[in-house]
C-alpha cells in the first residue's frame, strides 16, 4: 500500500513485527532470523518508527485514488497498539480492553519484556512496548450463543434478564476457548467448558456466566502483564461494539477489581492512526499532547461485588489447567 501510493518500500516496527522477522528489542530486522529463513534486507522495506513519514500520494496514485497529489503519508502500525493511543494511552498505567468479536486488551510499556502471559509487540509512541492479550472468542461467544440457543433474542434482551441475577451465575463458570486460546497457555486444541449446570439454570444464567468468564479470564491476562513487568493496571479502558453493554463493563469491573471507563470515539483505533498523522502534519508537537488534546473518556464503572468476584476467580483460575489432559 505505501509504495502503491508514495513509490516506497517502507513500514514502521509496529505494523512489521507480527512477521516475526523484527528484533523488538532493536526495533529492526534480525539478522539471525533472516540468516536462518536465507533472507536478505534486500527483499525486505525499510523499517522507519511509527509516525515517520513515508512520503506524499504520486501523481499515478492520485489519479487512481481521488486523493490529492502531494497528501502527506505516515507510517501507523497493528490495530492493538494504535487502539491504544486512540484509547488514551500514551505510558503505563491504565489498559485498553477492546470488546470485539476478539476481546484485547493491552498496556503500554517502557521496557522490552516478554512472558507467556502475552504477547509483546512495538508500541505506537515512539520508544514503548504493548504488553497485550488476545481472547478469539470475544463476542464471537456471544453471537454463537444467541445464534445457537436464543433465536430472536438480542443481546441488549439477555442482557436485561441477566442484569436481575446475583454475581455468580447461579454457581455456573463458563471458560470461553470457543476459538481456542492465545495467552497464557497457548493451546490450539483448547475448547470452551461450562462448568456446573443444573436443571435449575436458564438462558439468562449461562448468558450471565459468558459474560464473567471472559471477565475473569481478562483478570487472569492483567494479573499475569502485572507480575512481568511489575506495574500496576489502575483502569481499564472500554472500547469496541461490546462496550455499549452497561452490564458487560459493570461484570468488568467487579471481575478484574478496577474502574472500567467508556471510550468516547467508539473508532478508536481510527482515532489513533489520526493521532499519529496529526502529530506528523505539525498540528501538535508531540504524541503524548496529540492524545491528551484528541481523545477523552465517558462513563465510568467502579468495581462491585469484588468479594464474590474473588471467590469466583480463584475457582475460575483452577478449570482449565485441571481439564487440559
Amino acid at each position: 500500500m505505501t509504495h502503491r501510493l508514495t513509490g516506497r518500500f517502507a513500514t514502521s516496527v509496529a505494523a512489521a513485527d507480527p512477521m516475526g522477522l523484527v528484533d523488538l528489542a532493536r526495533g529492526d530486522w534480525s539478522d539471525d532470523v533472516l540468516a536462518a529463513l536465507g533472507l536478505g534486507r534486500e527483499r525486505l522495506p525499510s523499517l522507519v518508527r511509527t509516525g515517520a513519514s513515508l512520503g506524499a500520494v504520486t501523481r499515478e496514485a492520485a489519479s487512481a485514488t481521488g486523493l490529492p497529489e502531494g497528501l502527506p503519508v505516515f507510517a501507523g502500525g497493528g490495530d492493538g497498539q494504535i487502539a491504544a493511543l486512540g484509547a488514551g494511552l500514551d505510558g503505563p498505567g491504565r489498559a485498553y480492553l477492546n470488546l470485539g468479536t476478539a476481546v484485547v486488551l493491552g498496556v503500554v510499556s517502557e521496557r522490552y519484556v516478554t512472558d507467556l502471559a502475552f504477547r509483546t509487540m512495538a508500541g505506537a509512541a515512539p520508544g514503548t512496548f504493548v504488553c497485550e492479550s488476545d481472547l478469539k472468542g470475544g463476542a464471537l461467544t456471544l453471537e454463537w450463543f444467541l445464534d445457537r440457543f436464543a433465536p430472536g433474542a438480542t443481546a441488549t434482551d439477555l442482557d436485561r434478564l441477566a442484569a436481575g441475577r446475583p454475581a455468580g451465575a447461579a454457581g455456573l463458570f463458563f471458560v470461553p476457548y470457543l476459538a481456542s486460546v492465545m495467552n497464557p497457555y497457548w493451546d490450539d486444541t483448547a475448547t470452551a467448558t461450562l462448568v456446573g449446570l443444573h436443571a435449575g439454570h436458564d438462558r439468562a444464567d449461562v448468558w450471565r456466566a459468558i459474560l464473567e468468564g471472559v471477565a475473569l479470564e481478562e483478570r487472569l491476562a492483567i494479573e499475569g502483564i502485572e507480575r512481568a513487568t511489575g506495574g500496576r493496571v489502575s483502569a481499564l479502558v472500554a472500547l469496541g461494539g461490546g462496550a455499549k453493554s452497561d452490564l458487560w463493563c459493570r461484570i468488568f469491573a467487579g471481575a478484574t477489581g478496577r474502574p472500567v471507563v467508556r471510550s468516547r470515539s467508539v473508532e478508536a483505533t481510527c482515532l489513533g492512526a489520526g493521532i499519529l498523522a496529526a502529530v506528523g502534519a505539525g498540528l501538535h508537537p508531540d504524541v503524548p499532547t496529540a492524545v491528551r488534546a484528541m481523545t477523552a473518556t465517558a462513563d465510568r464503572f467502579d468495581p462491585e461485588d469484588a468479594a464474590v468476584y474473588d471467590r469466583l476467580f480463584h475457582r475460575y483460575r483452577r478449570i482449565y489447567p485441571a481439564l487440559r489432559g
